[in-house]
């Protein structure tokens, strides 16, 4: 198995390639009003931009169980919570910040 953070770096690289083109702004949204989690069909990262993690998991990963985890999308329980919240406050600290 991969790490938590290549798994999350995948599932970046994929969202941004195939993925709803303001998917960051919904996910910064999501953690925001403090509903993101990584362990509810709807509130994880494609529970929020698909309407559930099925559906996402269908459209991205080919319903695949193994490559949604091998994108972060799944897998690795709190970890993978924290690793998200960690990107999503890097973003956050990116866009937020005056030039």
């Amino acid at each position: 198995m991969i790490s938590v953070q290549e798994a999350v770096d995948n599932g970046i690289r994929l969202l941004d390639s195939a993925g709803p083109a303001d998917w960051r702004k919904t996910i910064i949204n999501a953690v925001r009003a403090k509903r993101f989690n990584i362990l509810s069909i709807y509130h994880c990262v494609l529970g929020e931009l698909y309407g559930n993690y099925i559906l996402g998991r269908k459209r991205l990963c080919d319903d695949n169980f193994a490559e949604a985890t091998l994108h972060g999308f799944t897998g690795y329980g709190y970890p993978l919570q924290k690793e998200w919240l960690k990107r999503v406050k890097e973003w956050r600290v990116q866009t937020e910040t005056p030039k």
